[in-house]
């Protein structure tokens, strides 16, 4: 076989065996942005969204209108899943959402307050690391705190 036979079929099995292993890493990759994905969507489920709807219950004990955004599985997919709460109380509004971003290798968990006041045009956001071992009460208890301290501010 001639020299430039030899290397031209050197060169097809490198770049054949160079794909083969890219398409193997894409795939471990996508398989393990699947399982953290999981992992979110259940703690989203059994903790972030019960929070939420907890907190909505109560405050329409009190005369406030909270509107609630869950996580929905048919809204699972890419690197991002959220919940949020909006509390609208005439000239002030509140909204606290936990979002997560999810890498193959983990996730963060994160809030971001915002608080509008229209009487004023003031506009207040907020973001901040939450705790991947948070609990429902501890999400109930940052909710609350915030959103009182956020309203006092406009009494």
């Amino acid at each position: 076989m001639d020299d430039w036979k030899k290397r031209l079929d050197d060169f097809f099995q490198k770049k054949t065996a160079y794909e083969q292993k890219l398409a193997e890493d894409r795939q471990k990759a996508a398989s393990a942005h699947a399982q953290q994905f999981s992992l979110v969507a259940a703690l989203f489920d059994s903790t972030i969204n019960p929070a939420f709807e907890e907190v909505r219950s109560e405050l329409l004990k009190h005369r406030s209108e909270p509107n609630i955004v869950l996580a929905h599985p048919s809204a699972r997919a890419g690197s991002r899943l959220a919940s949020a709460l909006e509390i609208d109380e005439g000239f002030t509004r509140f909204g606290y959402e936990i979002y997560a971003r999810i890498s193959p290798t983990g996730y963060s968990l994160n809030t971001r307050v915002q608080v509008d006041n229209y009487e004023t045009a003031r506009h207040d956001l907020a973001q901040s690391l939450l705790s991947n071992t948070s609990s429902k009460s501890d999400i109930i208890n940052d909710v609350v705190e915030r959103y009182m301290k956020a309203i006092t501010a406009q009494l």
